[in-house]
């Protein structure tokens, strides 16, 4: 297994000195270097080409996210991952395609599992252990299922949890919100079709503009369901 070399952005030498302790603790990253100014960002991406960014928001001067805005117009293959004190800024971090959003104090446990499913991403797209489907370890109850992208349908939200159902119509409970666990996942794997559903797009075969429904094939069966106009309006995006 390839480890991964991490390079941090935060203005805190505290905050640098934990995650960094967390990164090499986890024995999944073979590099890790940091700044703490965001002028310094760019450039030292150039020089090192991490295999991820772990980058702060609120830093003085350029702030974190005006930083990632920059880095989208040339560079939109690099995972970046948020790591903030306030969750404030989710929404925004999620439209310029970040992997995943932790909140100060990180959760060993949470980064471990982001680790994971990078390494398992990183050794796809290098054509790495290709005899065994890439799969996701996901948080339920009493423990972790781990699943591969074919198998997972749905995902919908049960107040501040999220079902997971599968292909074959297996349900599972996270106590994940339904937000939270769809950041665990690659860009464009998913669809949020409407407010309580993420629909896996593969399976997605037929849409209704005019009534404002789609439908979902799997296994030789048709599932329908709701779709909400900003649904609609980022598919034609897409489309186009």
């Amino acid at each position: 297994m390839k480890k991964l070399k991490a390079m941090i952005a935060d203005d805190e030498a505290d905050a640098i000195e934990v995650l960094s302790d967390l990164l090499k603790d986890s024995g999944l990253v073979s590099e890790v270097r940091s700044v703490n100014e965001s002028h310094q960002i760019e450039c030292t991406l150039q020089k090192i080409k991490p295999d991820v960014l772990f980058l702060d928001i609120r830093m003085p001067g350029i702030d974190g996210l005006t930083v990632l805005d920059n880095i989208r117009q040339y560079n939109q293959d690099l995972q970046v991952v948020i790591v903030s004190a306030y969750d404030k800024y989710i929404s925004d971090a999620i439209k310029m395609h970040v992997f995943s959003y932790l909140l100060k104090p990180v959760s060993r446990q949470e980064l471990l599992d982001l680790l994971d499913n990078l390494i398992q991403i990183k050794s796809k797209d290098n054509g790495q252990d290709n005899s065994h489907p890439l799969k996701f370890r996901l948080p339920v109850k009493n423990g972790y299922i781990y699943l591969g992208s074919q198998e997972i349908f749905l995902l919908e939200a049960e107040g501040n949890y999220t079902r997971i159902i599968t292909t074959d119509q297996q349900e599972y409970l996270s106590s994940y919100n339904l937000g939270r666990l769809a950041q665990r996942f690659p860009e464009g794997l998913f669809h949020r079709i409407n407010r309580k559903n993420y629909l896996n797009c593969q399976y997605l075969v037929h849409i209704n503009k005019r009534n404002l429904r789609c439908t979902a094939r799997v296994n030789e069966q048709d599932f329908q369901y709701e779709i909400s106009r900003s649904f609609l309006s980022q598919f034609n995006k897409e489309v186009h």
